[in-house]
């Protein structure tokens, strides 16, 4: 909303921050760690599409093998002339750094998502709030600025920077590509981002169909936990999300009844659930005390039971099956992102953020770029 106040920092053991600026929200909350980014813009009240979307040729651009391009190289990120971070070291598998969001040095309520541009292996500006690369990192799903008439997710190829946007019926973010990169799963809120979940949209990114699933709000009970958000399950089939009573919720992602809930050990403040590769295992985070802590459960028998929980780290999400990406706080004010295998150990430091903002590293997004 113009005019009103753009940001504010809570520091009282647990340290919040709050960007807000003409209906837009990114809030970074931190336990010694840092969370993902939390960015929503409001939409029109029914899915409307602009642009001419074109069923896109089985196996193109969507079902072919990642495009090709440069990673990022270790040293200074830099964005609008200021170093914001450093990359310390590629990771070693497919996976890198593709997309982070920050807002500007001077004026937090201007946030920017910026997209690893393939043929540099540099960072530029999107004209978004917040960007995901699909999985063959041919495709960019991004949040716009919002403007006074439309609150919409866009699709751009990123070889030809078409674009097309379409409109949805409640505040949207947290972007998610679905395993296989065809369709985007977005959250959907009953008002600013993170303040009431009431379902989720999935985008087919070639027609760009949407299908709408309500979970909450008048006449349903709340069983969702208001500032989750929704993931996919690693078949692509369901979306998924945590629940009152330390329970995971799913949802059939092309419509009817949900499955039954899913009993976990308890968890608290967890705002996603995300399945490894495999689906055999599942994280989330937890809130403990002060800290932040990873919890894993085992999800390949009958039951589901937990393995262990990592202390002191905040999960990004899975590498592979057997590392993880998560954050970790070098105090005072330095927050590194790291890959760690499911004990915990930390394998290998990959992005130093620039204190003592959340940085590239904490607030970045990781996909697929083929080594050369």
């Amino acid at each position: 909303m113009p005019g009103e106040r753009a940001w504010r920092w809570v520091a009282a053991g647990v340290g919040v921050v709050v960007i807000a600026a003409a209906g837009v929200s990114l809030g970074i909350e931190f336990r010694r760690g840092a969370d993902r980014p939390r960015a929503a813009v409001s939409a029109s009240r029914q899915p409307t599409v602009s642009g001419s979307p074109q069923p896109t040729a089985p196996g193109s651009p969507h079902a072919g093998a990642p495009l090709p391009g440069r990673r990022p190289a270790p040293g200074p990120v830099v964005v609008q002339g200021r170093q914001v971070g450093q990359i310390v070291s590629d990771p070693p598998g497919p996976l890198t750094l593709t997309s982070f969001s920050l807002p500007a040095e001077r004026d937090l309520s201007n946030v920017t998502a910026y997209v690893l541009d393939a043929s540099t292996g540099t960072f530029a500006a999107t004209p978004y709030v917040e960007a995901a690369v699909s999985p063959d990192g041919r495709t960019v799903a991004g949040v716009p600025r919002p403007d006074e008439t439309s609150r919409r997710v866009a699709v751009r190829d990123r070889r030809t920077g078409a674009e097309r946007r379409v409109s949805l019926p409640a505040s949207t973010g947290h972007l998610r590509w679905s395993p296989r990169g065809r369709r985007i799963l977005v959250s959907l809120y009953s008002g600013a981002i993170n303040e009431g979940l009431r379902g989720f949209a999935v985008i087919d990114a070639d027609t760009l169909r949407v299908r709408v699933t309500w979970v909450g709000g008048a006449g349903r009970p709340e069983r969702v936990q208001p500032e989750a958000q929704f993931a996919w399950d690693a078949t692509g089939r369901y979306a998924v999300a945590p629940g009152a009573g330390s329970r995971l919720l799913r949802f059939p992602a092309s419509g009817g009844r949900p499955e039954p809930d899913v009993r976990l050990t308890e968890f608290h403040d967890t705002r996603e659930l995300l399945y490894s590769p495999s689906g055999r295992m599942l994280a989330c985070d937890y809130l403990h005390g002060m800290g932040n802590a990873i919890v894993l459960w085992d999800t390949s028998g009958r039951t589901t039971r937990e393995l262990r929980r990592l202390r002191d780290l905040t999960l990004l999400g899975w590498y592979d099956e057997t590392h993880l990406l998560a954050v970790r706080i070098i105090y005072p004010d330095r927050m590194e992102t790291v890959l760690v295998d499911l004990d915990g150990k930390v394998r290998q430091l990959l992005v130093k953020d620039g204190a003592p903002w959340p940085g590239p590293g904490s607030m970045g997004r990781y996909s697929a770029v083929p080594r050369s």
